[in-house]
C-alpha cells in the first residue's frame, strides 16, 4: 500500500509539473505572439454588447483590454455564448473566458477557475405582472424562457417544475418573451437591469426574490490554473479588487454599485501586490 501511495504521489507531482510547464509555455506563447484571445459575450448589456458600429463594448470588454494592457499584448476579442464559451476554451480557440461565468463546483472540474472571483449575481425571473407569481414553487408546469448554458436551468426545472423553453442567446429569448411564448424569463438578476426602464417591458417585473447568489470567475485551461499563466491572471484580478478598478468600470457603465464589489475592495485594498 505504501508503494502504491508513493507512486501516486510521484505521478501527481509529475502532472503538476507538466501543468506548470504548459502554463509557462502558454504565457510565453501569448507574450511572443503579442496577443491574447479572450472570449466575451455581447448579449449581456452593459457587461458585454455591440455598439452602433457592431463592435463589442461594455464592462467586461474594458476588463479584457485591461488584461492585455497589463500583460503587454494586444487583445483579440472573440464573441462567445453561454452555450459554447467553455468549449471554445477547451478547444484552444480562446486563452481566457471572461463572460459572466458563474462559479460552480462542476465547472471547477473542467476549467481552471481563477481566484479571486470578480463579480456576483443571483438567479432571477422576469415575469408578466398579470401572472401573479408569489413563490418559485408557482413555476410548476409553466412555460419559462431561458438561454442555453447557465448552470441553474436544470435546478429550476428539477426543484420548481418549470417547463423551460431554451434559446441560443439573449435576442431569441427576448423575442420569445415579448411574444409571450412564456410567462417568465429565467436569467441572472444583473442581466435584467437594462429592462427596468424600457416601455416595452412595462408589464413585466422581477416578481420573485432572486435565489442562489454566486460569484463569477475568469477561466483558463484546467492545467494552467496553478501555473505561471493562471497566477498572472489571478494577480490581475486581485489588483482589480485592491485598486477599486472594478468599482470604477461598474460606475462607468451605469451599473448600480454592488455591496459584493465593495466588500471585495475592502478585503484586498490593504494587501500587498503579488505581481501581474
Amino acid at each position: 500500500m505504501t508503494l502504491v501511495r508513493t507512486m501516486l504521489a510521484v505521478l501527481a507531482l509529475l502532472l503538476i509539473g507538466q501543468g506548470n510547464d504548459a502554463s509557462a509555455q502558454t504565457l510565453d506563447r501569448i507574450r511572443q505572439a503579442g496577443k491574447i484571445a479572450i472570449g466575451v459575450k455581447t448579449d449581456y448589456p452593459p457587461w458585454g454588447m455591440l455598439d452602433p458600429q457592431g463592435r463589442p463594448q461594455g464592462m467586461e470588454i474594458d476588463m479584457a483590454n485591461d488584461i492585455g494592457r497589463r500583460l503587454g499584448v494586444a487583445v483579440e476579442i472573440v464573441v462567445v455564448l453561454s452555450s459554447n464559451r467553455l468549449d471554445f476554451l477547451r478547444q484552444g480557440r480562446i486563452d481566457l473566458v471572461l463572460a459572466t461565468l458563474t462559479d460552480t463546483p462542476e465547472r471547477r472540474q473542467i476549467v481552471g477557475a481563477i481566484d479571486p472571483t470578480y463579480y456576483a449575481a443571483s438567479v432571477a425571473l422576469f415575469s408578466l405582472k398579470s401572472v401573479g407569481l408569489k413563490r418559485w414553487e408557482d413555476l410548476r408546469g409553466k412555460p419559462i424562457c431561458a438561454i442555453q448554458g447557465p448552470w441553474y436551468n436544470r435546478l429550476v426545472q428539477e426543484r420548481y417544475g418549470a417547463e423551460l423553453i431554451t434559446f441560443p442567446a439573449r435576442p431569441e429569448a427576448e423575442a420569445a418573451t415579448l411574444a409571450r411564448r412564456c410567462v417568465g424569463w429565467l436569467w441572472d438578476d444583473t442581466a435584467f437591469l437594462p429592462y427596468s426602464n424600457q416601455p416595452q417591458w412595462a408589464q413585466w417585473e422581477l416578481a420573485l426574490p432572486p435565489i442562489e447568489p454566486a460569484p463569477w470567475i475568469l477561466a483558463v485551461p484546467l492545467a494552467e490554473r496553478d501555473g505561471a499563466y493562471g497566477k498572472a491572471i489571478s494577480a490581475i484580478v486581485e489588483d482589480w479588487h485592491r485598486t477599486g478598478y472594478l468599482l470604477e468600470v461598474e460606475k462607468k457603465w451605469g451599473i448600480p454599485q454592488t455591496q459584493w464589489l465593495l466588500d471585495m475592495n475592502a478585503k484586498y485594498k490593504n494587501t500587498p501586490r503579488t505581481g501581474g
